[in-house]
């Protein structure tokens, strides 16, 4: 699943910043600490703020809204992107 959301978050990277190389570079899903913060979480945005001189939360949030019905983000961005399993 790790991979799946890291491939999903890379192919959404490249359609929101085209110009943006070496994307996959950025890109580091991990377990969050805490359940409240979701399944998954990456910090992508923090990595990618100075690069595309912007501030991490909009880069999350921007995110978070090309990835729903993709994944499941969880609304509450600032500056990582927390997904959350899909419940079946």
């Amino acid at each position: 699943m790790k991979h799946r959301i890291q491939k999903i978050v890379e192919e959404t990277l490249r359609e929101l910043y085209p110009d943006l190389e070496g994307v996959s570079s950025f890109i580091a899903v991990d377990y969050p600490t805490q359940e409240r913060f979701g399944d998954y979480t990456t910090n992508v945005a923090m990595r990618l703020a100075s690069v595309l001189k912007k501030n991490p939360r909009e880069i999350a949030q921007a995110l978070a809204k090309r990835l729903q019905g993709s994944l499941s983000p969880i609304p509450e961005c600032r500056r990582f992107l927390r997904v959350r399993k899909e419940r079946q």
